[in-house]
């Protein structure tokens, strides 16, 4: 019974780990399925635009590890920052039409955000 519990008791801790912490690679990997059908990227912009998620993804992650000594509005306001900063990258790669339509995906991505408290 004892080797049962103990089981149970790790499984549960594994599997608590590995949804907490989602793989970044595979974040934007999905995220660069949706751009580049939604977007229609180019081979020349396809390497630019995961570029840019690859370094958000990270910069997210070492911003929930340092957890902003759980100060909620600096986090959010850290994180409006860098979509504001991520935006500006994107106008750099996208076309006009292209970028018209990234933003268009980020405000539905907005609403669709559960609100907090």
């Amino acid at each position: 019974m004892r080797k049962l519990f103990t089981l149970v008791a790790v499984l549960t801790f594994a599997s608590t780990v590995c949804m907490a912490q989602p793989d970044p690679k595979e974040m934007v990997a999905r995220q660069m399925e949706r751009y580049t059908s939604e977007l229609t990227l180019t081979a020349e912009q396809t390497p630019k635009v995961e570029a840019i998620l690859l370094a958000q993804a990270e910069k997210r992650g070492k911003m929930f590890e340092q957890g902003q000594n759980g100060d909620r509005e600096t986090m959010m306001a850290n994180m409006k920052k860098m979509e504001e900063e991520n935006a500006a990258k994107f106008k750099e790669v996208l076309t006009a039409d292209q970028f018209a339509k990234y933003q268009k995906m980020m405000e539905e991505r907005r609403a669709n955000r559960p609100q907090m408290q």
